[in-house]
């Protein structure tokens, strides 16, 4: 009996090529250099590091998801330029409204009794510092097309690792839609004209 080598040809023709490229196909696909150790994050076509755009590794991080869909932080120039370009440029967008929002914390509910809290509360965990938690909130409240945040309240909780020992911080907000006539001025700062 005959072993059969035609199912062993199907399998391997199944498998990703960017993953295990014959020999002859390990040269960059930009340059056509024949040593190229790194594949693109998108198109996953071999590249050499001429080629290669890097992205880093911290990029995206006051997002929860990462909108390239990937983990990888190496692209070759076409797709840098047509994919992660336009991403980069949405996500500094969406920082740059979030630092324009308006943000009253827990003990500020006097002013903000007015403003109708309609949307669920937003939470965020494990934070390096309490302005990571601010902004993670604010682009949270951006992307459902809010203006504010409102009954902030920022927690630090000490955590011990060996004789190390650090803070993390965790936050919750409402999120709201700001109108300067729903918010309650201070009277005792108010100057009486008469």
């Amino acid at each position: 009996m005959k072993p059969n080598h035609n199912s062993q040809e199907n399998t391997s023709a199944n498998v990703d090529p960017a993953i295990i490229a014959p020999a002859e196909k390990l040269g960059c696909s930009v340059c056509g250099k024949s040593r190229a150790p790194l594949v693109c994050g998108c198109c996953h076509q071999m590249i050499c590091k001429s080629c290669t755009d890097f992205l880093e590794a911290d990029e995206f991080y006051l997002l929860d998801k990462n909108p390239l869909n990937t983990d990888d932080k190496a692209f070759c120039q076409v797709c840098y330029q047509e994919k992660v370009l336009p991403e980069m440029q949405k996500y500094q967008d969406l920082v740059a409204l979030a630092k324009n929002i308006q943000v009253f914390m827990k003990n500020q509910s006097k002013e903000t009794r007015l403003i109708p809290r309609l949307e669920k509360t937003l939470r965020v965990e494990n934070c390096k510092e309490p302005e990571e938690v601010m902004m993670r909130l604010a682009i949270m409240a951006v992307q459902k097309k809010l203006n504010a945040l409102i009954d902030m309240d920022i927690v630090g909780k000490k955590v011990k690792d060996g004789s190390y020992s650090t803070t993390i911080f965790s936050g919750s907000a409402v999120p709201a839609e700001f109108n300067d006539r729903r918010v309650v001025k201070d009277r005792s700062i108010w100057q009486n004209p008469n």
